[in-house]
């Protein structure tokens, strides 16, 4: 029996999903403009097939600059905001096979908090794609998720302030968490996290942290971690604000990293178990409050 997602597809319509269905794509349930109003629901889609052709990689674009260095992705042309009054996103996915490179073997959507929460309590093999696939469209929070093949770890991590990496980025295995740590500020910068996985956990980051001040920043120097050189709140009048890492091994693992934006869940996600770094990445700016959660 095929184990491993080889195509991904967007339906923006009746007509289109009637198209994918005869050409064997399975439905992902969750409406990807849930709590939009829009007219119409927009749904991914998955096809299954041999692990020669599994898909390892799925990144979303909610800008133009954000597509110009990504050649090895195949993009799927449909506007998961059709219908919405939001902004074009689109999905991309990759065929990549390499040191980083994980099998997607099940794909889900989720349009709220709870079922989020149960997605990373299983921790070790759902990975959250970075982007809220309502983005500026004023409906629920809705994201895709990815079920690899294995367990993985959080290896390494890394921050862009320009577009100019990207490729160099993608190719060496790296994924973008595609949510400027900007939003909603009135920066002109779009800062991205990155991060690349592992199956081995002896190469595991064992914590991450935020700092927001020069206390903070010196504090964490003290404590062993290894600051990401790249100010997460570039550009726009607020406080500088780093990624830090560590890895110490037997002091724990990074399974995960995701960006909360959706401030009114995070008890929730502390009450299950999932840390949440209390230092918001939009510190002394207007821009949207945003937490990094080390699962």
């Amino acid at each position: 029996m095929a184990r491993y997602i080889t195509d991904l597809a967007v339906s923006t319509c009746f007509q289109e999903e009637e198209g994918l269905k005869r050409t064997g794509f399975t439905k992902v349930k969750g409406n990807l403009n849930e709590g939009t109003g829009a007219g119409n629901s927009n749904f991914l889609w998955y096809k299954k097939g041999e692990k020669a052709r599994a898909i390892t990689r799925v990144q979303v674009t909610y800008k133009e600059e954000m597509e110009t260095l990504m050649e090895t992705f195949t993009k799927i042309e449909q506007n998961i905001n059709t219908g919405t009054t939001g902004g074009p996103i689109y999905m991309w996915f990759s065929r990549a096979v390499g040191e980083f490179d994980i099998p997607i073997v099940d794909v889900v959507v989720t349009t709220k908090t709870q079922d989020e929460v149960s997605l990373l309590t299983t921790r070790s093999v759902w990975e959250k794609v970075g982007c809220n696939l309502n983005l500026e469209a004023g409906g629920n929070y809705v994201y895709a998720w990815m079920k690899r093949e294995k367990s993985f770890y959080i290896c390494d991590v890394t921050a862009t302030k320009t577009y100019d990496h990207d490729q160099e980025l993608f190719s060496t295995g790296y994924t973008r968490v595609d949510v400027s740590t900007n939003l909603g500020s009135l920066g002109q910068v779009d800062v991205f996290i990155w991060y690349r996985k592992t199956s081995d956990q002896g190469r595991a980051l064992s914590a991450l942290n935020i700092s927001t001040t020069n206390d903070q920043y010196g504090g964490l120097q003290r404590q062993g971690y290894q600051v990401v050189d790249t100010n997460l709140n570039e550009n726009t009048g607020g406080s500088p604000v780093y990624l830090w890492y560590k890895s110490v091994p037997g002091q724990g693992t990074v399974q995960g990293l995701i960006l909360l934006l959706d401030w009114r869940s995070v008890e929730l996600f502390e009450q299950a178990g999932i840390n949440v770094i209390r230092k918001n990445l939009n510190a002394g700016n207007d821009g949207a409050m945003i937490y990094l959660c080390d699962v």
